[in-house]
């Protein structure tokens, strides 16, 4: 037994990902029944590659941003998806009280970007090489999710697992872009959920495997006094806050309670009651977004990236991470949903400007 990995082999007629424990010298009856199947000579040029579960090592992922991603699925006109599938036995992550040892139900969603149109299914009214049975991918994912209940994932193993499962049942689909969403709709107090999104593209030829992975969290609900206007200062109103952080290091990924904390504890100074430069500074003069009273949602936004940048990353190792931050105020304008605010800082520390001067 080998290593074990997952290579792709492409014919000119389809891509092909295959799978096997075998010896390599050996072709099992799985192997012949697509080699007979699609009559690819070419295959028969190389022996079966050894298995794998993990592609990471094997292909060599290049990180990239989501913004890079994006622009692949251009050329992409049909797509096949599943949304929210339901899985409530699993050991995932942390839960809303940071434990680890209980169930808690996963939304498992997949988008596939098919290199080339539907055409010839639809018109045949059958399916072929051109799209997806999401049926069978479907029951793939769910019968490799069949683990002892006291198995645990963290869901950058829990994504890899899909990734794998997904790559190995599309075969003939294995080039293009691919779009994995992890859901913890009960992971984080006062808010709809948190998650991990992972975004893959691959081509043969060239070879180029590229990946993206983005912890988020959906609508964080806080209360503050937050407002210009007189009426605004009376009483405390709901903000709503969306979180994404691109290129998320593997290490911060089942961290979406302490981020969430984070934000809502973020600290802002009343700077009109700072002691002179000469004195020691008063901690107690920090205040959360809760007991906080902003003026404007800007000061509230920055504030937040400041103190992710000093208390969530960690310079040196998450400088490629990029902060995508977005606040409403849903009970602001009477005839709007909501106002809202968005901005895209990177997780690294600005540079101070006596720190450039010296580099100089």
């Amino acid at each position: 037994m080998g290593e074990s990995h997952i290579k792709s082999l492409q014919t000119r007629e389809v891509i092909f990902i295959f799978t096997s424990t075998l010896p390599t010298p050996f072709f099992s009856p799985h192997h012949l029944y697509y080699i007979l199947l699609h009559k690819s000579r070419s295959l028969l040029e190389r022996p079966p590659p050894k298995a794998a579960l993990s592609m990471d090592s094997q292909l060599n992922f290049t990180l990239v941003p989501s913004l890079t991603w994006e622009r692949r699925t251009i050329a992409s006109k049909d797509r096949i998806s599943v949304r929210n599938l339901k899985v409530n036995n699993l050991r995932v992550s942390k839960d809303q009280w940071n434990r680890t040892t209980n169930c808690q139900p996963v939304h498992i969603s997949v988008k596939l970007f098919l290199t080339k149109p539907i055409d010839s299914a639809a018109a045949q009214d059958n399916l072929d090489n051109s799209t997806v049975n999401y049926g069978t991918l479907s029951k793939s994912i769910l019968n490799a999710l069949q683990k002892p209940p006291q198995e645990h994932f963290t869901l950058f193993q829990l994504a890899s697992l899909v990734r794998n499962t997904t790559i190995q049942t599309r075969q003939g689909h294995a080039e293009g872009a691919a779009e994995y969403d992890i859901f913890l709709p009960k992971a984080v107090l006062q808010a709809e959920g948190a998650g991990l999104r992972e975004l893959t593209y691959f081509e043969a030829d060239p070879p180029l495997a590229e990946i993206t992975r983005v912890l988020y969290i959906r609508n964080l609900h806080i209360d503050c006094i937050v407002g210009l206007n007189d009426h605004e200062r009376l009483a405390k109103q709901p903000v709503v806050v969306n979180i994404e952080i691109d290129l998320v290091r593997k290490d911060l990924c089942d961290e979406h309670g302490r981020l969430a904390k984070l934000i809502s504890d973020v600290s802002i100074f009343n700077f009109a009651d700072l002691p002179p430069l000469n004195q020691p500074t008063n901690l107690s003069l920090g205040k959360t977004i809760v007991d906080g009273e902003f003026k404007t949602l800007e000061t509230l936004v920055i504030k937040v990236i400041d103190t992710l940048q000093t208390d969530f990353f960690t310079q040196g190792k998450d400088d490629a991470s990029i902060i995508k931050l977005k606040v409403e105020k849903p009970m602001a304008v009477t005839f709007a949903d909501a106002p809202a605010l968005e901005v895209i800082r990177s997780a690294k520390l600005p540079v101070e400007p006596s720190n450039i001067e010296g580099l100089g």
